[in-house]
């Protein structure tokens, strides 16, 4: 434990940048029992197990603080806090002793894990926490009698903002916390299912707990009552610290359904452009206040509550936008590729390269607010998705060039190659700062860089034509040098006829010429052929829980896009 005006600083750190991303604490609680401790010396639980995991709890918190604080972050400190929040509540025998806080620790435990590129392990403990609550009654909070209200299995009704939940019958401190996490975690279930061999673990028909109320934890006390003159505020006037984490629910639907139809088979191109127009509808239904625009002028003022930090609603609308747009590339992204060659499809390439961008314009709205983001993994994911995008687009606007030049004549905009590839190196630029603190963010910025560079390598003069040279000759990272691999076809050739990418598959993506793109994280020694299929089962296989192993989520991405070259 660091002395205490450490600990203050790093506990400040997390309320500031981290807690508003999952809201998992009831802040003046948490404050409270954190003075007590320091004052005392004594923790403020009633048994061992419970202190345990509250001594948990806080230092998970101070490990967030401290790997996210901006000004002075310690991946030392980080690493050392979470390795003893992990035995704390080890010792504390927490998959016996099922509690609250138990739970607020596990959600807090992913933010770390995510950033570090261990995805794997957080979808196993988000399971774990899922059937914790579930043991706990999280999920039938409101399945007494009189408090049942009208639950529906359907989708319809189970995402929607019932405007019944506002009563405060049945309410109280702990049970409003205990309904924030519940779907806190109804929401991480969805979303992570696409990564878990499209696989949730909540389903509608059995959960029956209300929405929790638009207020601030300030109003709702320390105690477990709440005063029966107290209502939540209505989300198109006032935003409150929860206001988000009700906003964002009825976009975990969009989520689900896409589960649903891959595992019913129904996944086709024109359930891909219904998802699509659910996710603008849910979008459309949004407070005008929480809709991100590209001018910063047209933006709506956030109609804050007295208690809520402003910035925390900026960021949080900015976050929303990502989440939006990140939706619309994981529908269309298997799909894109084939836009260039069949004009049925080509709105899946238009939505794809919109969002894409979109992305873009939101980060750097995030760089101009100070939005912390910018160096997490869950939204570098989203942007590297985006570089990936806009390599594909970069890709095929090269070969529209360079048969150009052989027919000698002249694009319809020449000048776009060039504003896409500068584009592509602002993607690196984004990446870059995240490098630091996150392993998968190096990896990712690395993935890009090479991209571009093996796209170039087969353009002839096509590439020279866009612009100032490969990113290659100013890298963004540091890298080592490798020997040159065999000769092959050319990159996002559109003669491939393969699917998805994997070490019994043939190539999807050919590589070859120089490979001294790759970070000096990736050790690529003992690697040797041209095929991007090779590459990718190497980088992947065995070296996925290791420093230096391509993550999951870069598989994924790679792999989601490889689809939509199967039929070009």
């Amino acid at each position: 434990m660091p002395p205490k005006q450490r600990c203050d600083e790093l506990l400040r750190s997390y309320l500031h940048n981290v807690e508003w991303i999952h809201h998992p604490l009831h802040v003046p609680t948490f404050q409270t029992e954190y003075e007590t401790f320091w004052e005392h010396y004594s923790l403020p639980l009633d048994s061992q197990q419970k202190n345990h995991q509250w001594l948990a709890l806080l230092l998970v918190v101070l490990c967030l603080g401290s790997h996210f604080d901006p000004q002075r972050p310690s991946v030392r400190l980080a690493e050392d806090l979470y390795a003893a929040s992990h035995e704390l509540l080890t010792c504390s025998d927490y998959l016996a002793t099922h509690s609250t806080t138990a739970i607020q620790t596990i959600i807090l435990m992913g933010l770390w894990l995510n950033d570090r590129g261990l995805s794997s392990t957080h979808h196993l403990q988000l399971a774990l926490a899922i059937k914790m609550a579930v043991s706990l009654g999280f999920s039938k909070l409101d399945a007494a009698a009189g408090l049942s209200g009208s639950f529906e299995g359907e989708d319809n009704g189970f995402f929607s903002l019932r405007k019944g939940d506002i009563s405060t019958a049945g309410r109280g401190t702990e049970r409003e916390l205990r309904r924030r996490l519940w779907w806190s975690l109804v929401c991480q279930d969805y979303y992570t299912a696409s990564s878990c061999n499209f696989t949730y673990t909540i389903h509608p028909k059995q959960s029956k707990a209300h929405l929790f109320l638009n207020l601030d934890d300030e109003e709702l006390g320390s105690d477990d009552t709440i005063s029966s003159t107290v209502t939540g505020h209505p989300l198109e006037d006032v935003a409150t610290a929860a206001s988000y984490h009700l906003l964002k629910i009825p976009f975990a639907r969009v989520a689900k359904a896409m589960i649903d139809l891959y595992n019913d088979d129904e996944l086709s191109y024109t359930a891909i452009i219904n998802l699509e127009r659910l996710l603008w509808t849910t979008y459309d239904e949004l407070p005008e206040y929480f809709k991100w625009r590209k001018s910063p002028d047209s933006m709506i003022p956030i109609p804050a509550s007295q208690y809520v930090d402003r910035d925390h609603l900026e960021w949080q609308r900015v976050f929303l936008g990502f989440t939006v747009h990140n939706r619309v590339l994981r529908l269309h992204r298997p799909f894109m590729a084939r836009g260039y060659i069949e004009e049925s499809m080509a709105h899946s390439r238009q939505a794809t390269i919109d969002s894409a961008l979109a992305c873009l314009d939101l980060a750097d709205h995030g760089q101009r607010i100070g939005f912390p983001g910018l160096r997490w993994w869950v939204i570098l994911i989203h942007i590297f998705t985006s570089g990936v995008a806009l390599c594909i687009d970069y890709h095929f606007l090269l070969q529209r060039q360079i048969q150009a030049h052989k027919n000698h004549t002249v694009t319809s905009d020449p000048r776009l190659l060039h504003v896409r590839r500068e584009q592509i190196v602002r993607t690196v630029g984004l990446l870059r700062p995240g490098a630091g603190s996150s392993i998968a963010g190096a990896r990712a910025a690395a993935v890009i860089d090479g991209l571009i560079e093996q796209a170039e390598s087969h353009s002839g003069g096509a590439a020279t034509a866009a612009g100032d040279g490969r990113i290659s000759k100013r890298r963004c990272l540091e890298t080592r040098s490798v020997a040159a691999a065999p000769a092959s076809p050319p990159f996002f050739t559109e003669q491939s006829s393969t699917g998805r990418l994997t070490s019994t598959e043939p190539s999807v993506f050919p590589l070859a010429g120089s490979h001294d793109v790759w970070p000096n994280t990736v050790d690529l020694d003992d690697w040797s052929g041209p095929d991007w299929d090779q590459l990718f089962a190497f980088l992947s296989e065995d070296n996925s829980q290791v420093e230096g192993g391509m993550s999951a989520e870069l598989f994924e991405t790679v792999n989601s896009f490889a689809d939509s070259f199967a039929t070009t």
